[in-house]
């Protein structure tokens, strides 16, 4: 079986299809992918060994007037070269994982009829995948209950994340903690400069600093003021499941990627949503984890650096991590892939 997955932009598009594929070709399957040509998608792929094809694509409807316009302009190219992929390709599946490059792919399996599988991972769906669920067979979503899915003959709730993650063995929560700060694939300035500060950092026992592309000698400056917290700052991690595997709390941004890792790995966490996200889906990503049970949230506010003082100190707490540890095991169904996968035998 041949499975076409389209999507691209931010790790929370991506990483799912990954997901989803990691477990595809395990079963003799092949999975074949169409993305944006940003950096962000060259590093998610540069280790493996899959047919990828590029192709770039741009919003219409944010930034400036010449940004809208260039994005407009991008679009027929987009469409034709995505058509002209799924006819080399002839995909028994096309999976949509949000983006602007999901959408002329999208588009192409509902004009030539090809089974449409739609993966949402944000709480509140982006526009592509508000439109592309009026055609998609089938569904997996955070939220299923946003979406308008007419057609769809299979709906699952949940994110797909790496095996990897679901295989992390938590150690006994105690009182000096490993505490992994990481800002998503695009890093979180604000939280680089603000953490080195915070009195209750140093009671960690070795913090962990995923700073974002180029933020490696601001976060190297910062911390420099604070010899008596023993950092290891990385600009870029592409193994993120190792570095979840030694820490025993976080403090993340909350992409979709990045709380259904956090909730897979039963990490308690401390999220700071990005505050201009687009319909702030991070704010709605960080209520689920909530929801979940596996931590709390701080919201840059003028506050912003008492607040997630105050929750670091609450959090370093054992029992308050061992309660969202057992929590989060109750959770563990909803990213695990090959489960979320029965949605491609369902539309068949």
């Amino acid at each position: 079986m041949r499975v076409l997955f389209a999507g691209g932009g931010t790790g929370g598009h991506l990483y799912p299809a990954i997901a989803l594929a990691e477990v595809l070709e395990s079963r003799g399957d092949i999975p074949i992918f169409v993305t944006g040509d940003r950096s962000v998608e060259d590093r998610a792929f540069r280790a493996s060994s899959w047919l990828r094809f590029a192709i770039h694509a741009a919003g219409l409807t944010t930034g400036s007037v010449w940004r809208r316009l260039r994005g407009l302009l991008s679009q027929p190219f987009a469409l034709w070269r995505a058509w002209r992929i799924v006819r080399r390709v002839r995909p028994d599946h096309i999976v949509a994982t949000g983006g602007y490059v999901a959408f002329p792919v999208g588009l192409v399996a509902a004009l030539t009829r090809r089974q449409l599988v739609l993966v949402e991972p944000n709480a509140i769906p982006g526009r592509v995948g508000r439109i592309l669920a009026r055609w998609a067979k089938g569904v997996i979503a955070l939220d299923p209950d946003r979406l308008h899915t007419p057609r769809a003959r299979a709906v699952r709730a949940g994110i797909p994340v790496r095996r990897a993650f679901l295989h992390i063995e938590r150690r006994q929560p105690d009182d000096q903690p490993v505490l992994l700060v990481v800002g998503g694939s695009q890093g979180a300035r604000r939280l680089n400069e603000t953490l080195p500060g915070l009195p209750s950092v140093v009671k960690c026992s070795t913090v962990i600093h995923v700073t974002g592309p180029g933020n490696l000698e601001a976060a190297r400056d910062a911390w420099s003021t604070h010899p008596d917290v023993n950092v290891e700052l990385i600009e870029y991690a592409d193994d993120m499941p190792a570095l979840y595997a030694r820490a025993d709390l976080a403090i993340a941004r909350a992409g979709a990627a990045t709380i259904a890792e956090l909730g897979a790995a039963r990490l308690p966490a401390i999220l700071v949503p990005y505050p201009f996200a687009a319909d702030r889906h991070q704010d709605a990503n960080a209520a689920k984890f909530v929801e979940w049970g596996g931590g709390c949230v701080v919201s840059e506010s003028d506050q912003f650096a008492d607040e997630l003082d105050q929750a670091l100190k609450l959090w370093i707490g054992p029992d308050t991590r061992r309660a969202a540890i057992e929590r989060l095991e109750g959770e563990k169904e909803r990213f695990d892939p090959e489960a979320l996968l029965d949605v491609l035998e369902d539309v068949r």
